[in-house]
């Protein structure tokens, strides 16, 4: 008998971008002082900050000018020499210089360095940018490597790297943070962050509302020793409690919505990455590993360093070099842990084309990647609109061209399953790579799936799976697919979409010998791919829409055919003996219309002439199609 799992979801809490980190306007005496009203406020400005880089990456040897421009149109109207007279030596250098603006204020922040020594400079502006006040915030002169600054409605936080030699000669580098809760009039005692005795490494800070934290690796006498420090306040930096909490590297915090989300690099593995978040000010820690590749970076490899951006949901990005050496982007997408449990059973909770995300066979378990699957109701074009198990696919979220984890698309134009690290794609309807290689690049490979089952009270069941390639596929290896599979799933595609666009002429399911592998309905065109599916190697686009064809004769490369009253345009790279991009890449673009504007790309010229013949102008043969005129260069 059969056991079946009752599907259950979880909701991603809904991810919007916070820009701007600024609450209320300020005043700072001897400045522009009419915070009620100002001309300026009805324009727009752009800033910028240029320096000759004579020096070693973005170091300047020159003045900082920092220049203001209307957006609305290209006038500089004001540039200012914000380095003006801290020229000590002729060996100075100014450099990292970063610009942060809201309403009328403006914020220039920067360091000033010679050869043994650098301060952390700010220049505050409340009018637009027209006049500056210069503060020293470091006041050191001891020698600064890094800085970081944040804000909070009226108060602005500093914190920066000073490298520190003791009276053994021993260097060592200190944490050190300072503020100001009047918008940059004045700032308070600095304080020591790190241990006196240890070295400091990378850090991070994060401030909203009443709380700043920061985030700091130090050296450890100890491999079991936490090595990444938390500083928390909960009173604008009044008092911070400070506590060693992780054992990792390279830590990067941002907030959202109260909420702290971290990641970072496991200690002694470079290619693990963790994320971890918290709805305490960093007192609980919800911490797990979201990539772990099965390859060794080389000893001379840069390692990652992984950031939290926000976009629909949470995210962890950066660069590492893949298995092959290769520099890669990576995006891996975060499921909340905050999450509540959501009977997805019911089909008629999923609106047509979304998606959901459940474990299984455990749905306690969600620290194993492998056991996450995609719930998706297809698009109504594919039949999402169904209220049977026929609208639905359950795939497995684990790509399997890396350890990513993969996602569906519902967005117009793409309605897809995409790899956001490796850029690998999947086609929705039977999960079958069209693009990107696997490990088994000449194979029909798709993602792993489960059956599903509706019982007579309309609720859902996943049908117990077997996971082996010629089945229900392996999580991380792939499901092997037939030709004939291929096929009878783009026939289908065809067929659905001729039953919803039925003013569309009908779209071919095979094409100067490729397969249709996807069709992309647009606003006013849709985009059709053709794939050479044994190989993945070869593809051919065509787009059908109701634009309109300008003959231009006066153009080079170009060759005009005729095939009844209809005139086929040929161009593209191919037909130019000089064209610059690569041979293997070089394709021929042809034009018609024929009721609908088609515009088709691919290779073999003589196979794409000959499929148009027959599939739009059947009433001919291929002898009946003309040279009209050829332009060559």
């Amino acid at each position: 008998m059969k056991t079946r799992y009752k599907i259950l979801s979880i909701v991603i809490l809904g991810i919007t971008v916070i820009s701007g980190a600024f609450g209320a306007a300020y005043l700072i005496p001897g400045m522009h002082t009419d915070a009620s009203y100002h001309p300026d406020y009805d324009r727009d400005y752009e800033y910028k900050i240029t320096g000759d880089k004579g020096g070693a990456g973005s170091h300047t040897k020159t003045e900082l000018i920092f220049t203001r421009t209307t957006v609305d149109e290209p006038l500089i109207l004001d540039s200012a020499e914000l380095t003006k007279g801290l020229y000590y030596t002729d060996d100075i250098l100014f450099w990292d210089w970063q610009i942060y603006s809201f309403e009328n204020f403006v914020f220039v922040s920067w360091v000033t360095s010679e050869h043994s020594w650098s301060d952390v400079f700010l220049a505050i502006s409340n009018d637009f940018g027209k006049t500056f006040e210069v503060k020293n915030i470091s006041q050191d002169r001891n020698y600064i490597d890094h800085y970081k600054i944040d804000f909070s409605d009226e108060s602005i936080y500093f914190v920066w790297h000073q490298n520190f030699i003791t009276e053994e000669n021993d260097h060592l580098t200190h944490l050190y943070f300072t503020k100001s809760d009047n918008y940059g009039e004045s700032f308070g005692q600095q304080k020591l962050m790190s241990r006196f005795d240890t070295r400091s490494f990378e850090f991070d800070m994060e401030a909203f509302d009443d709380n700043v934290i920061l985030v700091w690796r130090e050296d450890t006498d100890s491999q079991e020793e936490k090595n990444i420090w938390f500083a928390t306040s909960t009173d604008r930096a009044e008092w911070f409690d400070r506590e060693a909490k992780l054992f990792g590297a390279r830590v990067d915090v941002e907030s959202l919505d109260g909420i702290l989300h971290f990641t970072g690099l496991s200690e002694r593995h470079a290619t693990e990455v963790w994320y971890a978040y918290s709805d305490d000010m960093g007192q609980t820690l919800h911490k797990k590993i979201v990539f772990d590749a099965d390859w060794k970076l080389s000893p001379y490899a840069e390692r990652p360093f992984p950031k939290i951006t926000f976009e629909d949901r949470v995210f962890v990005e950066f660069e590492m070099r893949n298995a092959e050496g290769e520099k890669t982007h990576y995006k891996v997408p975060i499921i909340d842990e905050n999450e509540k449990e959501v009977d997805w059973s019911d089909i008629t909770l999923m609106k047509p084309n979304s998606v959901e995300f459940f474990y299984y066979p455990d749905p306690e378990d969600k620290e194993d990647t492998h056991q996450l699957f995609m719930l998706i109701r297809l698009p109504e074009w594919m039949g999402g609109a169904e209220n049977d198990v026929s609208a639905f696919r359950a795939y497995s979220a684990k790509a399997l061209d890396d350890p990513c984890i993969v996602k569906y698309w519902p967005d117009v134009g793409r309605q897809r399953i995409e790899n956001p690290c490796q850029g690998g794609m999947y086609r929705v309807i039977d999960g079958a790579i069209t693009y990107g290689a696997t490990h088994r690049t000449t194979a029909m490979t798709a993602l792993p799936y489960l059956e599903l089952s509706i019982d007579k009270n309309g609720m859902m069941y996943v049908e117990p799976p077997t996971f082996t390639p010629s089945e229900n596929g392996v999580v991380a290896y792939g499901r092997n697919m037939s030709l004939d599979e291929i096929r009878q799933n783009s026939e289908f595609l065809a067929e659905s979409f001729a039953k919803h666009y039925p003013k569309y002429p009908p779209i071919p399911t095979e094409f100067a010998g490729y397969t249709l592998s996807e069709i992309t309905p647009e606003n006013h065109s849709t985009t059709v791919r053709y794939l050479d599916f044994p190989n993945k190697v070869g593809y051919i686009t065509m787009m059908v829409g109701t634009g309109t064809i300008h003959p231009d004769f006066s153009k080079s490369n170009v060759e005009y055919w005729q095939i009844g009253d209809t005139e086929i345009k040929i161009a593209g790279t191919a037909m130019d003996e000089d064209s610059t991009t690569p041979e293997s890449l070089r394709t021929y673009e042809i034009t018609f219309r024929d009721g609908y504007y088609y515009m088709i790309e691919g290779k073999n010229l003589e196979f794409l002439k000959k499929s148009i013949i027959s599939h739009f102008f059947p009433e001919y043969s291929y002898d009946d199609m003309f040279l009209v005129l050829k332009n060559e260069n």
